[in-house]
């Protein structure tokens, strides 16, 4: 059961909660939250909930339905897990057991993209492009623990298209080729 609660189910979760939650000081949780809003295309609450754990509530979509807003929405109402999302800084963003992780060191790094089958410099990274693509990687280790890196690329380039940013090649470290792009198995 400890696994739930990355070891700690004192600080840290609620086995059998059903929630999406913030970590770190009241402008990092509204931070993380606008954050997490632009990466998946919802609005929602940030409540204090008895234990002091200031989570999402009331998730409703902006605009028009996608995986991110839908996925989103079932993590903030599982059952089985909490999810914490906290703001660190130059460790890189990651998730971490249940715990995702966004490193805003991150957004002064640009991204390779494809171009006539080479790979050259693309942009900087953006906040909701990296917050999707974790969320992603969380989306799939808990509902399909297989395919986390398909999810989190498909997550990330649904972002990117909405956003107008370039495509990032999928999995050009595994030599896929710079102008690969993921499909959900």
């Amino acid at each position: 059961m400890y696994g739930f609660a990355i070891g700690d189910p004192i600080n840290f979760a609620d086995p059998f909660g059903n929630r999406a939650c913030f970590q770190g000081s009241a402008a990092d949780r509204f931070e993380l939250q606008h954050h997490t809003e632009v990466a998946t295309g919802t609005k929602f609450n940030v409540v204090q909930q008895n234990d002091g754990a200031h989570c999402a509530e009331n998730v409703q979509t902006v605009g028009q339905s996608t995986r991110r807003s839908r996925g989103f929405t079932e993590i903030a109402q599982a059952t089985n897990y909490t999810l914490w999302i906290a703001k660190v800084l130059g460790v890189g963003s990651a998730v971490r057991g249940t715990r995702l992780e966004y490193d805003p060191t991150s957004l002064t790094n640009s991204y390779l993209v494809g171009a006539g089958g080479q790979c050259v410099q693309g942009p900087s990274y953006q906040a909701g492009q990296i917050v999707a693509h974790e969320l992603g990687h969380f989306y799939a280790m808990a509902t399909v623990p297989l395919f986390t890196h398909q999810y989190a690329e498909a997550w990330e380039h649904e972002w990117s298209l909405a956003n107008g940013q370039p495509l990032r090649p999928f999995w050009y470290s595994h030599g896929f080729g710079c102008n690969q792009h993921p499909t959900i198995p």
